[in-house]
């Protein structure tokens, strides 16, 4: 019974790092069937080898119904007492800590724990409320989006916590301000009643990322123009995500984008309407990894990137011969690409020279006729729905004129790789497949799953024919 009384002082052995929770005034909030918030539910009751009638086994994990975990990775979990007893015959008995003196031990490390932020949300540890981790901007990926009225509906896949959710956002009267939002699956990428100090396991993405930062087009504010002048030399940047707000869904604020951040590493734009674009190599040195969706067709988009190793465009027709050529050389020099993946990128022609090269994902390229390749590390060329697109080009050789300077990529060598290749809904291009490094072509258009690019694929067979 004193043990119970002062169980204040045994929150570190509890594994409760944040202060006891309040009475639950919104239902919102996850319930915590946890040993430490309602010891009833600690299975074997005041049994031998417990604390305060919690078992040595038990560790703090949050038991609802959800994704989330407790702030203890499996490793830190107290061994069971009959582990503890089998190893206690070999194992010295240290020497007797008096019990206040123990305590106040505990009590000086719990603290020093609770005065940690948290490594999920990056709130203190002893900071009121559940830890909640929003789903990551740069690691979302847009699945669906339907408007029916004033309603809107945007599903997307989380890559952090591999789940699909939907935001519903219901306006008043059309072009009005949202009245409602609601979501279905989880609206939380990550969601637990306690914080954590600990380190989180490897690959563990579901967290707030301090070095990514998110900037949306404002109507009626700041610019973004002045918003990217703003972080320009700003140390510790690795990913900059720009979009418009999920309401506003396309933004036509024209301005001119040139980030200087030396530590960027991923950039990302999403449906903006920037009159120039200049992303090179004394501006942001270390850029690997480019996104870019909704460009308008007469930006003037400039690449030096020769780290980039990830490139995906989307929606992108260069109006003029000039714009065309500045792409298509900044694509040719990037030496160290590794994947390239497009959809309605229309252009006439392409070359790609990569001794790294491993993924070519290009859909709905209706202009392109010519595709040339310098690629001996290549496992997958996908060409779904390139319904103009005539000859493949798979090249031999290196022709760089500094290839013969030592400057191959490794994994290069002397031999090339063999790689699968999707034509479906394109042209069936007899040389490609009798190319000896080709394993199997997949030309199958069964699934009429879009009749719209079935009769479009249909109208420029025709148009071929003449």
């Amino acid at each position: 019974q004193e043990r119970r009384r002062r169980g204040g002082d045994l929150d570190l052995q509890r594994g409760f790092l944040g202060p006891r929770p309040e009475p639950r005034a919104s239902e919102e909030d996850p319930p915590c069937n946890c040993p430490c918030c309602n010891p009833s539910s600690a299975e074997g009751g005041s049994s031998s080898g417990g604390f305060n009638g919690i078992p040595w086994n038990v560790r703090h994990v949050n038991t609802a119904p959800s994704r989330s975990k407790g702030p203890f990775p499996p490793s830190a979990s107290a061994p069971s007492s009959s582990k503890a007893k089998s190893s206690s015959s070999s194992t010295p008995a240290g020497p007797e800590v008096p019990k206040e003196l123990g305590l106040q031990a505990m009590r000086v490390i719990s603290d020093h724990l609770r005065g940690m932020d948290c490594t999920r949300c990056g709130k203190s540890c002893n900071s009121a409320g559940p830890c909640r981790v929003p789903h990551p901007v740069h690691l979302l990926e847009d699945r669906e989006t339907m408007f029916s009225g004033n309603r809107m509906e945007a599903t997307r896949f989380c890559h952090a916590c591999g789940e699909t959710f939907t935001t519903i956002l219901t306006r008043g009267q059309a072009g009005g301000p949202i009245i409602k939002e609601e979501y279905v699956g989880p609206a939380w990428c990550y969601e637990s009643c306690h914080h954590t100090p600990h380190p989180l396991p490897e690959g563990d993405e579901r967290r707030v990322f301090a070095e990514c930062v998110n900037l949306f087009t404002e109507s009626g504010g700041r610019g973004m123009a002045e918003m990217v002048n703003a972080l320009s030399g700003r140390k510790g940047v690795k990913v900059l995500t720009i979009q418009p707000t999920l309401s506003e869904n396309f933004s036509d604020e024209k301005f001119d984008l040139e980030p200087v951040l030396p530590a960027l590493e991923e950039f990302i734009l999403h449906d903006c309407s920037p009159t120039s674009l200049k992303l090179t190599r004394q501006s942001v040195p270390n850029l690997r990894k480019v996104q870019l969706r909704n460009l308008p067709d007469d930006c003037q988009l400039t690449l030096d990137l020769p780290e980039m190793t990830e490139l995906d465009i989307q929606y992108w027709c260069p109006t003029t011969e000039e714009m065309f050529d500045h792409f298509a050389a900044a694509v040719r020099n990037a030496s160290k690409l590794e994947s390239f993946s497009s959809y309605k990128l229309w252009i006439p022609e392409l070359e790609i020279c990569s001794n790294h090269l491993t993924s070519i994902n290009m859909r709905r390229s209706d202009s392109m006729r010519t595709l040339t390749l310098w690629s001996p590390c290549l496992k997958e060329l996908n060409l779904v729905s390139c319904y103009g697109i005539d000859e493949v080009v798979i090249l031999d050789e290196d022709p760089r004129e500094e290839a013969a300077g030592g400057q191959e990529g490794e994994g290069a060598g002397n031999s090339l790789s063999k790689f699968n290749v999707d034509l479906s809904y394109s042209n069936n291009l007899d040389t490609l497949r009798a190319h000896p490094r080709v394993l199997n072509v997949e030309t199958d258009t069964s699934d009429q799953s879009s009749p719209a690019e079935a009769m479009l694929q249909n109208l420029m067979a025709t148009m071929g024919a003449y």
